[in-house]
């Protein structure tokens, strides 16, 4: 039976998270990941209980950002897990995805495993705060004017990814938040299908305990995206297509 990770980075979580991870601790996932990094000792009870509760925690000793943070998980599990695991669903610690939702895209991986598959957030929503419609919808509209393809949410956390796609993945650059676009160019210079799939949106007071820096990393996010254009190679020949379903 074809079974799922859970793959959650986490930087000084709350002891939300815990009770986040029991909820989810049951099929489709055979196996909860949580990255540790670099948090402050004062939230070593919350990786404790975490571990208590048969969770793999791996730690990075200093901060090094999300992206290296999901690149140690991804080695774990293409180097750690048995056959039956064929990749992982990537969640935030802050609680920002409903367990429901979660669930679903681990389903949406296991018959295309072949895909990337997308958790996206719809940004109209009076709810949504401003500083997070707005760098959303600047990167999604610069990638669109430069690859073509308009993507709904193409900085949402949640991501369903097969241990076959981690192997080029782990290859690309970016350490920090842009890691995750930059996945994202590479998909679509390598002609992998991408499925987007309509998630709910929450937000916990108003996400101000995300470690997002609106300006700052969208500028950053905006520059790669730039970057990647101007040195795009020749795309990769394969037998996949680009698909994109809007759908719960």
């Amino acid at each position: 039976m074809k079974k799922c990770a859970l793959v959650i980075p986490a930087l000084n979580p709350g002891h939300m998270l815990i009770d986040y991870v029991s909820e989810l601790f049951d099929d489709p996932f055979d196996s909860i990941i949580v990255v540790d990094d670099g948090s402050s000792l004062s939230h070593a009870d919350v990786f404790t209980e975490l571990k208590r509760r048969n969770c793999v925690v791996l730690r990075h000793k200093r901060n090094r950002g999300k992206g290296q943070a999901l690149k140690t998980a991804f080695r774990y599990l293409i180097y750690h897990t048995n056959s039956t695991v064929i990749g992982a669903v990537t969640a935030d610690a802050d609680g920002q995805h409903t367990v429901e939702d979660v669930k679903n895209i681990a389903e949406m991986l296991k018959r295309h495993p072949e895909h990337i598959v997308l958790g996206s957030r719809y940004f109209d929503h009076a709810s949504v705060p401003t500083r997070s419609k707005l760098g959303n919808k600047l990167t999604s509209f610069i990638f669109h004017c430069l690859f073509g393809r308009y993507l709904v949410d193409t900085q949402t956390g949640l991501r369903g990814i097969s241990k076959e796609n981690m192997a080029w993945i782990l290859q690309i650059k970016g350490d920090r938040y842009e890691f995750e676009m930059n996945m994202l160019i590479h998909a679509i210079k390598r002609n992998i299908a991408i499925q987007e799939h309509k998630i709910e949106t929450v937000y916990y007071d108003r996400n101000m305990h995300s470690y997002f820096k609106t300006v700052i990393d969208s500028l950053k996010i905006g520059r790669r995206i730039l970057s990647e254009f101007m040195n795009r190679p020749k795309r990769v020949n394969t037998e996949q297509g680009v698909a994109s379903q809007n759908e719960r």
